[in-house]
């Protein structure tokens, strides 16, 4: 992250040492070189910082981090066992978050299924990223009662501008400032923690635009 903090601010002939320290050291020296001046990165490190919510609870803060056990409740206790040859086999939908464009309709829609939901037709689907689209909230609620970690939990259906509409989980939710049309953006967040086995599954999910 200072890497890329630091290649935000170079200038041409600049250059920029990273060192690791730790079983051992690692030194890497780069130089700026003419082409930074045009570079805009398009989720900048800065960009993210600004959207950083200061959260004063230490609780909260030891519970994320596995070092205090609460008691969740009956709702807690499932097995989030990842099928992990699933997993790569769907690798460009769930990692990549690429959706499908009918050929023969056009119709967008995630996941791909074996035929579309529009004209039911059963020919190979276009993939088509959509970690970029503009979305926007078309219907939310949030959930009390289901097992989250910081609930409540915000669920809906996204309106994709390329037409998809997905029921995603929504996060970094604003109560006062987060109703039907506001906008969105794709963020690859933790989905859930499987603690038997020591694996986090990766997913996206949908967070207010600003």
């Amino acid at each position: 992250m200072l890497l890329g903090v630091a290649l935000e601010r170079a200038q041409p002939g600049q250059k920029i040492l990273v060192v690791g320290f730790g079983a051992g050291c690692d030194a890497l020296l780069f130089e700026a070189t003419a082409a930074i001046a045009a570079y805009k990165s398009c989720a900048a490190v800065s960009a993210a910082l600004a959207r950083g919510v200061t959260n004063t609870s230490y609780n909260k803060l030891l519970s994320f981090s596995g070092e205090l056990q609460l008691d969740w409740g009956m709702r807690s206790e499932t097995d989030s066992k990842t099928s992990l040859s699933q997993l790569y086999r769907a690798r460009d939908q769930v990692i990549g978050f690429a959706g499908g464009k009918c050929g023969d309709c056009g119709a967008m829609q995630f996941p791909r299924m074996p035929a579309c939901v529009r004209c039911g037709s059963t020919a190979a689907m276009t993939p088509v990223p959509m970690a970029d689209e503009p979305a926007k909230v078309a219907t939310y609620t949030a959930d009390w009662l289901m097992y989250y970690p910081s609930p409540p939990l915000f669920v809906g259906l996204v309106q994709f501008d390329n037409g998809a509409r997905v029921l995603m989980e929504m996060v970094d939710v604003d109560p006062v400032k987060f109703d039907v049309g506001t906008p969105l953006r794709m963020v690859y967040r933790i989905k859930e923690t499987d603690s038997q086995r020591h694996y986090n599954r990766y997913f996206w999910k949908a967070a207010p635009l600003s």
